[in-house]
C-alpha cells in the first residue's frame, strides 16, 4: 500500500482559548526586595536612597554603614542589598546574609523576606525550606503580602510542608486581598482551570480583573481570553481586543501574538495580513515560539510580507529549535521536498521524529509511511505499523486507514479482517475518502460486514463527493450494473469520465470501451482511441493494471 506523505504546511498555530493556563501561573514570589524607590523616616537613610537612585553607591554606602552601626534596621537591610549586588563594595554573600539577618531580627520585614528567599534558593546559605518558611511567616505576620504569596506557593507545591491546595489558597487569598497582583492572578488561574468542583469562571474573572486593574499584563491577557470565549463573562470580542492591545503595547509577547491572530482573521479588528505580520514579528522577537512559527508561515505563504522561503526556513528553524512541533514538522517537509534547502532524507526524518516524539500525529504518520515504503535498509513493517498506530490513537484519519490496511495485508501485524474493518470504518466515519471508498468495497464483497449493494453505494457516494478517483470509478461501476442504485448508462459514463479525467487508468480504459460502444454517450472512435491510448500510456494494458495506491478498486464486468 502506498500513501502520500503529508507535505502541506499547517494552518497557523495561533492558539485559541484552551483549558490550559493561558498565561502561566506565577510559581514564585518576587525576586529579592531591593528597591531604592521607597522613602525612609530616617533622614540620613533617605539621603542614602537618593544617592542610590543616582547610582552614587559609595556615598550611600558610608551613610548606611554609619546608621547601621547605630542599630538602624533599615540601614542594615540596605547594607545587605549592597553586599548582595556589589553596589560600591565587592559582592559578598556572607556579609549580605549577615546584614539581612541582623535587620530581620530587628524587625525589618524586607530583610525577613530576603532571608526566606535566600534559604529557599540556597543563595549565601545552605538551602533549607523549613528556614525559608520560618522567615516568610515572620514577614507575612508583619503584613508583607509577597511573603504570604510565597507561603501559598510552598503549600501548593508541597515545598517543605505537606502539600495542601486548601492551605495554598488560604495564603494566596490573604495576599490577594492585600492587593498583591501575583496572588490575584494565581487565584484567577486556579478558579479557571482547577479540575475540582471549585472551578468557577466568574470567580476567575473577578481575580483577573483585580490584577489587570493594577496593570499586570498576564492578567490582562487572561482576562481578554475570558471575554474572547465568554467564560465567566458575556462574550465580548471588543473588550477582549482592548485588553490584548493594552498588554501587547506594554510588550507582553503572548498578547502580541494574539493581536496577530486577530488581524489575520479579522476578529474584532479590520482584517490585515500586514498588521498580523507586524504583531507576529514583535512577539517573535521576544522569543514567543508560537509567533516564530507564525512569522515563518507568513513568509512561506506571502501573507503580510513578500514571500520568502529562505526567511520561512530561518524562522521555522528558530521555532523548531525551541521545541515547536509544527515547525519541526514543516522543516521536515522542506527537507523532504528540497524546497529552499538541499533535500535530505536524514534531515527530514530528524525533524519529523522530533515532532512525532512531541506527539504530533501528522509526523507520526509520515514516519509510518517512510518505514513502510523506503527502499533503504531501514524499511521495517513493524516500526511503520507502530508509528501509524500512535497517530491513529490520536484520531488522525489517514493513520486509522493505514492501520486498517496493515491489518488487511498483515503489514507489521498479524492479518485480521475484523481489525482492518474496525479501523477503516473509524477513518470513514471521520470523513476520510479513501476509507469511505474501502468501506464501500467491504460492503460490496461482504467481507466481515453483511453484504449490501445499498451500503456499498452509500459509502462510494460519500467518497466520490470528495472527488476520490477510485470511488468515482466505483460509482460508474455501480450505475453500469445497477448495484445499490437504478442502472443508468448515462450516469455510469459520467462517473467513469470524472475518474478518467483525474488520470485513473482503469477509468480511462472504461471510457475507451464506452465511446467505442456508445453506451450512455455518443459513439466516437476518436474519443475511444484517446482514452484507450491514455490508459495504455499509464500502464493499463489488456485489462490488467496494479493500483499503486492499494485502494483495491472494483473493475466492471460484462
Amino acid at each position: 500500500m502506498k500513501h502520500c506523505l503529508l507535505f502541506l504546511a499547517f494552518v497557523f498555530a495561533f492558539g485559541g482559548f484552551s483549558t490550559s493556563f493561558a498565561a502561566s501561573v506565577q510559581t514564585s514570589g518576587s525576586s529579592l526586595l531591593m528597591s531604592f524607590e521607597t522613602e525612609s523616616s530616617n533622614m540620613i537613610v533617605n539621603k542614602g536612597l537618593k544617592y542610590c537612585r543616582h547610582q552614587q553607591y559609595s556615598d550611600a554606602l558610608s551613610l548606611f554603614q554609619s546608621e547601621s552601626a547605630k542599630g538602624d534596621a533599615e540601614a542594615t537591610y540596605y547594607l545587605g542589598v549592597f553586599y548582595h549586588n556589589g553596589y560600591g563594595v565587592e559582592r559578598d554573600l556572607d556579609k549580605a546574609i549577615e546584614n539581612y539577618r541582623l535587620a530581620a531580627e530587628m524587625g525589618d520585614v524586607r530583610a525577613q523576606y530576603n532571608m526566606g528567599w535566600c534559604y529557599e534558593n540556597g543563595e549565601g546559605v545552605e538551602q533549607s525550606f523549613s528556614d525559608a518558611m520560618h522567615w516568610y511567616r515572620r514577614a507575612s505576620s508583619e503584613g508583607l503580602s509577597v511573603a504570604s504569596f510565597s507561603i501559598g506557593i510552598f503549600y501548593m507545591k508541597g515545598i517543605g510542608v505537606m502539600k495542601s491546595e486548601t492551605m495554598g489558597l488560604k495564603w494566596w487569598r490573604q495576599a490577594a486581598e492585600s492587593g498583591y497582583d501575583k496572588a490575584q492572578f494565581n487565584l484567577g488561574i486556579f478558579y479557571e482551570n482547577t479540575n475540582t468542583k471549585e472551578r468557577n469562571y466568574a470567580e476567575a474573572v473577578k481575580w483577573y480583573q483585580k490584577a489587570a486593574d493594577q496593570g499586570m499584563v498576564e492578567a490582562e491577557f487572561n482576562l481578554g481570553m475570558c471575554y474572547f470565549a465568554g467564560r465567566g463573562v458575556p462574550k465580548s470580542v471588543a473588550k477582549a481586543v482592548d485588553l490584548f492591545a493594552t498588554s501587547a503595547e506594554q510588550g507582553f509577547n503572548k498578547s502580541q501574538n494574539k493581536m496577530g491572530n486577530l488581524y489575520y482573521y479579522g476578529q474584532g479588528v479590520t482584517q490585515s495580513y500586514a498588521e498580523a505580520f507586524k504583531w507576529f514579528v514583535r512577539s517573535a522577537n521576544q522569543k514567543n515560539i508560537g509567533a516564530q512559527f507564525n512569522v515563518a508561515l507568513c513568509y512561506e505563504t506571502g501573507r503580510g510580507v513578500d514571500k520568502s522561503i529562505s526567511e520561512a526556513i530561518k524562522w521555522y528553524t528558530r521555532a523548531a529549535n525551541n521545541g515547536n512541533k509544527l515547525a519541526q514538522f514543516n522543516l521536515g517537509c522542506f527537507y523532504k521536498t528540497g524546497e529552499g534547502v538541499t533535500a535530505s532524507e536524514a534531515e527530514s526524518l530528524k525533524w519529523w521524529r522530533k515532532a512525532a516524539e512531541h506527539g504530533l500525529s501528522q509526523a507520526q504518520y509520515n514516519l509510518g509511511v517512510y518505514y513502510e515504503q523506503t527502499n533503504s535498509a531501514e524499511r521495517d513493517a513493524k516500526t511503520a505499523f507502530d508509528w501509524y498506530m500512535k497517530a491513529a490513537e490520536q484520531g488522525l484519519p489517514e493513520a486509522l486507514f493505514s492501520v486498517g490496511m496493515c491489518y488487511r495485508k498483515g503489514v507489521g501485524v498479524e492479518a485480521s479482517m475484523v481489525e482492518s474493518t474496525k479501523y477503516i470504518w473509524l477513518a470513514a466515519d471521520y470523513g476520510y475518502e479513501r476509507a469511505q471508498n474501502a468501506m464501500g468495497n467491504y460492503y460490496y464483497m461482504g467481507e466481515v460486514v453483511r453484504q449490501s449493494y445499498t451500503e456499498a453505494f452509500k459509502w462510494w457516494s460519500k467518497a466520490a463527493e470528495k472527488h476520490h478517483y477510485c470511488a468515482e470509478y466505483n460509482m460508474g461501476y455501480a450505475y453500469a450494473n445497477g448495484f445499490g442504485v437504478e442502472k443508468s448508462d448515462e450516469k455510469s459514463a459520467s462517473w467513469y469520465k470524472k475518474s478518467a479525467d483525474q488520470g485513473y487508468p482503469p477509468a480511462q480504459y472504461e471510457m475507451g470501451r464506452i465511446y467505442e460502444s456508445g453506451k450512455g454517450v455518443a459513439q466516437s472512435k476518436r474519443l475511444s482511441d484517446k482514452y484507450y491510448n491514455l490508459a495504455a500510456k499509464n500502464g493499463y494494458v489488456d485489462g490488467e493494471w496494479i493500483d499503486p495506491s492499494g485502494d483495491f478498486i472494483l473493475e466492471s464486468v460484462e
